[in-house]
């Protein structure tokens, strides 16, 4: 579910060690994992822009992601139980490198949710 257009904002590239501008939906702020929040970096954008749902055959940046679910009854309004959504995870920081699927403690816009797994970046 979307909570409104696109925004641009900043991401940080573990493997490029860079800044790059990254579109997304304004509710991908309003994760945190193990109670770190999912903020957008800070510096100097350089392109090409990274991308948050590239094939991995793809040129470019693909963005580190995570993906979670919500148990019925905590899913934020319009969000479905039991279905998974993935959010690209902004930082290149502990909280994304020690996140355990199942065990890591997750918040998204103020609910609860279940971490399903993560996705390292991918630049090819």
């Amino acid at each position: 579910m979307s909570a409104g257009v696109f925004e641009t904002h900043l991401y940080s590239s573990n493997t490029t060690g860079t800044i790059h501008p990254i579109r997304i939906q304004p509710e991908t702020l309003g994760l945190s994992l193990g109670g770190t929040a999912n903020a957008a970096a800070t510096g100097t954008a350089i392109l090409p822009s990274a991308q948050v749902s590239k094939g991995k055959r793809s040129i470019g940046i693909n963005a580190r992601t995570v993906t979670v679910k919500f148990d019925a009854g905590d899913e934020p309004a319009g969000y479905k139980p039991n279905s998974p959504i993935t959010v690209p995870w902004l930082q290149n920081n502990a909280a994304f490198l020690n996140a355990v699927p199942g065990v890591t403690a997750v918040s998204y816009l103020g609910e609860t949710a279940i971490l399903v797994g993560k996705s390292p970046e991918f630049v090819r």
